[in-house]
């Protein structure tokens, strides 16, 4: 078993050409032609991209995607539109940590930090789908038009046919911790010109019960229908297991899919 640590803040694209080069390692250490992935979140964006890519050297056997926003995450929106977090304890550390880091690299706020480094891979987790609803008409908002875009999951999910006609063995394993993901964003006109261009949400500072923040089905980060990746290929759903809890409930069905044993 070989990790694959990497710069998350860089974009997904960046990513996958050092995959390429790690995966040649790999294979130059085990002696084979092949290898498996498993990958995370994030991490499964960042493998598709390689496998959907005219590099790609047809080196990979089996890939089993955990909890991966194949469509996107709605979380992105508020962390892109104005360097913030949801409410609720961890999202509150990430915050901090995300604080931290914004002053170690000099910048004056989150949102300086995310859209001036910039931290590409926020951008290329937000939804392509609809998920914008506005407050005083109550209408959902049709993707792209007044969305943040999100190029980068779009080339992806409109070059599907890369991914499924690869011949890789595909599973993908998704979370459900019931109603508790951000579904839908119910906005408002923001009276900040910098931040929140496309809509802040309602109450977003305490001053409704929601925030403006409506969830649905997911683990916690994503939704189930954000972490669909084709109608081919059926998510794998595992009641009661979070987004951050995924790796370690399913390692054994992991073990099970890539070694055909019962661990």
């Amino acid at each position: 078993m070989f990790t694959f640590p990497y710069e998350w803040r860089d974009s997904n694209v960046f990513t996958a050409n050092l995959l390429d080069g790690n995966i040649e390692e790999v294979k130059s250490i085990c002696g084979c032609d092949k290898v498996d992935i498993v990958a995370h979140s994030m991490g499964g964006l960042a493998a598709r991209a390689y496998i959907q890519s005219v590099d790609y050297d047809g080196d990979v056997d089996q890939l089993i995607f955990l909890g991966t926003p194949h469509r996107g995450s709605q979380e992105a929106y508020l962390a892109w539109e104005a360097g913030e977090f949801p409410p609720g304890f961890e999202n509150q550390v990430k915050k901090l940590y995300f604080i931290n880091q914004a002053l170690h690299n000099g910048y004056i706020s989150v949102f300086s930090y995310v859209r001036n480094r910039p931290i590409l891979s926020v951008q290329e987790l937000l939804p392509i789908f609809d998920y914008l609803t506005d407050k005083d008409t109550n209408i959902i908002r049709q993707y792209p038009d007044n969305y943040p875009k999100n190029t980068f999951l779009e080339s992806l999910n409109n070059n599907i046919s890369n991914l499924l006609n690869s011949g890789v063995d595909i599973v993908n394993i998704v979370g459900n911790t019931g109603s508790n993901t951000i579904e839908k964003i119910r906005v408002i006109v923001s009276s900040d010109l910098h931040k929140w261009v496309h809509g802040e949400p309602d109450g977003f500072d305490g001053q409704t019960a929601d925030r403006g923040l409506e969830n649905g089905n997911g683990d916690g980060t994503v939704t189930t229908y954000g972490a669909a990746i084709d109608a081919s290929i059926p998510n794998e759903e595992w009641n009661g297991v979070s987004h951050i809890r995924l790796p370690r409930e399913t390692s054994a069905r992991i073990f099970n899919l890539l070694t055909g044993n019962i661990a």
